[in-house]
């Protein structure tokens, strides 16, 4: 190796070793230390991996517990280096777990700016809160900041009351599925694919090779149903006839006052003047409000540099090589298409 390859080895392992000296600390901590912790960041709630945050100090025994869907709707956190920013679906569901278990908790207060994602973890994360506030016989009120739309409206259709900002995007109700084909590409580099499969229709959106009509029309029967079941969302959370919603739901996007002209919307208010209406309409007026974060241990990312310093180390000298294990990666795994419930495509 050369002296740079050198040098990118002695990081890593400087990192690799931080990191597991971190993680031995962290394991040795104490109960007290994890107490000072918890009243300096958050009360620490046993036996998660989550931490309350006050946000208006109240009434204990009547809380309001203030959820977040925040960027694209996946499967896992996309962060990087702790952004608390983005969807973290495990979290949003272990919230959801601990609200339920919660008998202090007298309302949800959910904030939604998402283009919306996945198909499954937008139906599951409103099915989940749906079953949740049936059960509590809580209410459930939305704002919707810079972005609601597709999946982020899925989730937010369930609510008793949806507010919207007049410039909140939203709507985008519909299915998408997109996949990548770089058949040309390969052809110019003088790479061709040897697929034994099965059955015809085994490789159904395969990269690869032009999609053929009878796929085309496959997938399409599938984004359809996939259709339905959001009209249908939309129809029993806003109590709307499905014809009324179907005629809406092109994939148009609306702003929130076009929103709240056809019944997409109820009000028109920033999140803090929608909190207090939460708080007027359902008697709540002196309620303590707090939400979640996770709870987590200092250079708890050093994993993470670990894993970009190797990927660095061991990147292929040459681009053409480099470029097409970016494409494999990228896509390779994740080729097929797939049903999404976003604006925008992906």
């Amino acid at each position: 190796m050369n002296k740079k390859r050198w040098i990118a080895v002695g990081i890593a392992i400087v990192i690799f070793m931080s990191s597991i000296g971190s993680n031995f600390l962290s394991a040795r901590l104490s109960s007290q230390t994890e107490e000072a912790i918890g009243q300096l960041a958050g009360t620490l709630i046993p036996g998660t991996n989550l931490q309350e945050n006050i946000q208006e100090n109240g009434d204990k025994a009547n809380r309001i517990a203030v959820l977040r869907v925040e960027g694209t709707i996946g499967s896992g956190s996309s962060s990087v280096l702790g952004d608390a920013s983005a969807y973290n679906h495990a979290l949003f569901l272990e919230q959801l777990k601990a609200i339920r278990e919660d008998d202090t908790v007298k309302g949800i207060f959910l904030i939604v700016d998402s283009p919306g994602g996945g198909v499954y973890e937008s139906a599951e994360a409103h099915d989940k809160l749906l079953k949740l506030k049936e059960e509590k016989n809580i209410p459930v009120y939305v704002s919707m900041q810079g972005t609601a739309a597709s999946g982020g409206y899925y989730i937010a259709a369930l609510a008793d009351k949806i507010y919207a900002t007049a410039e909140t995007t939203t709507g985008s109700i519909g299915v998408i599925m997109q996949a990548v084909e770089y058949a040309g590409l390969l052809e110019k580099l003088g790479i061709q694919y040897n697929t034994i499969k099965s059955g015809a229709l085994k490789d159904i959106g395969s990269p690869d090779r032009d999609m053929t009509d009878q796929e085309r029309q496959l997938l399409q029967v599938y984004v359809d149903e996939a259709y339905t079941r959001f009209v249908s969302v939309v129809a029993e959370g806003r109590s709307m006839p499905v014809e009324d919603v179907k005629a809406i739901a092109t994939g148009m996007i609306y702003s929130g006052t076009q929103a709240k002209e056809i019944g997409l919307v109820d009000e028109i208010a920033y999140t803090d003047d929608a909190l207090a209406a939460m708080k007027t309409e359902n008697k709540l007026e002196g309620a303590e409000v707090f939400g979640y974060a996770t709870a987590s241990t200092p250079f708890s990312d050093f994993s993470w540099l670990f894993g970009q310093a190797v990927s660095k180390m061991t990147a292929p000298e040459n681009q053409v090589l480099s470029e097409l294990q970016l494409l494999r990666e990228t896509f390779g795994t994740s080729a097929a298409p797939r049903l999404m419930y976003l604006y925008g495509g992906e």
